[in-house]
């Protein structure tokens, strides 16, 4: 396109992108002494940081972070001095982040029993030197919203200006190809903003844009919802591929587990209000078809009597059973899915469970607190009760022999101490006798797309030579390193890393005219 004529707004660097990875960006690039303008298309920042558990990775050491992620990476390799630069930012990544918070925050070491471990993948070399962090949190809102807050607060202290309801469309370059500006659309116009030193692409990845899923992941992810942000429609993946950017990690995403989309609300619910082991899951003919794992949140296959614990394992086999197609019938029988549950399992959950979720695709985000005993739940028609198995059936448009001979089989293994289909731990199989029933439709669901533009140990954006754009920087989830398996807290501490290594080399930028 043609160089503007005149510029709305100027600065050092433009960041594009107001979550974890953009704000670290910009708090680096601030601190460094240059001016920085953040521009963020929602009506609210936070992206994915605010919508996640608030973990992060900060690994012991470089070494074995490096070899834990090589381990990591089979079949979708990152050169390794890259991610020996990337190790290098995420082992500060606790100290860095207490910095921010100042005394009154409390990071803290995050080992809940059977999930966050020293790491996901303890058989992998340099696991045990791959610990996760978390924020020691009271109050209502969850984790997450309050790493971003922190971020939040730190932006504002500095006086960095953002611009909210403001998507950036189009970047701009020179002659010379080199990345000199952004054009966005503000208050019903376009807007262009001219970058003296450099862009910073940081807008998240594509989970909620149907047509790129369908295209880059498969038919079954149209399918698929998402827990996030619903900012994320790859708009920066377009740019940059508009102006020669190379993708990578294209096929892989961070999942999964089952959720429910509450009609009204733009994603679906991070996790179920569900106590205790008290439930199953199964399929619109009434059969299980996976291991359910705690608070029904995740489901993984298992092989030869071994379960996998790992809640995210790798991308494209994170619809575990969901991305079955019937070859007769052409039809995926596992989407949607139901939970079920008896009297005993709803008596003892709802109680104050809370949500993030987002009412429209660019309203600010709100909390949906689960009421005690699900009682509003049930009355807003969400979750299906009946008197028997049968009648709970019918209701719910499921097969009544094949749900009754379902749930008949599965409190015989409960007796018996053995499941003998998908192999739940002993202590979990917990009998459905107890009316009424419930059921509560599910869909698969993930946290977000890990592809994106390809960068280097820069975070400089690179062209399919696997040269660097000139001007031009990445950080956080829009382009990731994690390519096949990801981990807990991969992300986060991925966006401080990359944040603070582009805001860092974007500065060291000489000014354009």
């Amino acid at each position: 396109m043609k160089m503007p004529q005149k510029w709305d707004k100027e600065a050092d660097v433009i960041v594009i992108g107001f979550g974890g990875a953009g704000a670290t960006a910009a708090i680096t690039a601030h601190d460094l002494g240059a001016k920085v303008l953040i521009i963020e298309k929602m009506l609210i920042g936070g992206g994915n940081a605010s919508t996640s558990g608030g973990h992060f990775i900060c690994p012991k050491n470089v070494d074995d972070f490096v070899k834990y992620f090589q381990g990591l990476s089979t079949g979708h390799e990152v050169e390794r001095e890259m991610v020996r630069v990337y190790a290098e930012y995420m082992v500060q990544n606790a100290d860095w982040f207490r910095k921010l918070g100042g005394p009154s925050v409390e990071v803290v070491r995050c080992l809940v029993p059977g999930h966050y471990r020293e790491s996901e993948f303890p058989n992998l070399p340099g696991s045990k030197g791959v610990p996760c962090y978390t924020l020691r949190v009271e109050g209502k809102r969850g984790r997450g919203v309050e790493l971003f807050k922190i971020l939040e607060d730190n932006v504002k202290s500095r006086g960095i200006e953002v611009l909210y309801n403001t998507p950036a469309k189009q970047l701009v370059t020179s002659p010379e190809r080199e990345v000199v500006a952004v054009m966005s659309e503000r208050q019903g116009r376009v807007i262009a903003i001219k970058a003296r030193k450099a862009v910073i692409l940081a807008c998240g990845g594509f989970e909620n844009n149907k047509e790129m899923k369908a295209n880059y992941l498969g038919y079954t992810w149209t399918l698929v919802q998402y827990a996030g942000t619903p900012g994320n429609t790859g708009d920066g993946i377009k740019m940059a591929t508009r102006i020669g950017a190379d993708l990578w990690h294209m096929n892989n995403v961070t999942g999964p587990f089952l959720s429910f989309k509450s009609p009204g609300y733009a994603n679906t619910m991070h996790g179920l209000p569900l106590s205790g082991w008290g439930y199953i899951c199964v399929n619109k003919y009434g059969k299980r078809f996976g291991r359910e794992m705690h608070d029904a949140v995740a489901w993984a296959p298992s092989y030869i009597g071994e379960p996998r614990e790992s809640m995210h394992g790798k991308g494209m086999e994170h619809i575990f059973y969901c991305d079955y197609m019937h070859p007769q019938r052409i039809e995926y029988p596992n989407i949607p899915c139901y939970v079920i549950f008896d009297e005993t399992t709803r008596l003892k959950s709802g109680g104050g469970r809370k949500y993030l979720i987002f009412a429209t695709p660019i309203s600010p985000p709100t909390y949906y607190l689960w009421s005690d005993e699900l009682t509003v739940e049930i009355d807003k028609g969400w979750i299906v009760g009946a008197e028997t198995v049968r009648k709970l059936a019918t209701k719910t448009g499921l097969d009544p022999a094949a749900l009754e001979e379902t749930i008949n089989s599965y409190n015989k293994y409960c007796e018996e101490g053995k499941d003998l289909d998908y192999f739940r731990p002993k202590e979990t199989l917990i009998s459905l006798k107890n009316p009424p029933y419930y059921a509560m439709e599910l869909l698969p669901t993930i946290l977000n797309t890990q592809g994106g533009p390809k960068r280097n140990a820069k975070c400089q954006v690179l062209n399919t030579d696997n040269n660097p754009i000139s001007r031009l920087y990445s950080a956080g989830e829009m382009g990731s390193i994690f390519g096949f398996l990801y981990n807990a807290g991969g992300n986060i501490a991925e966006a401080f890393a990359t944040g603070r290594i582009a805001g860092e080399n974007a500065v060291k930028e000489k000014p354009w005219q």
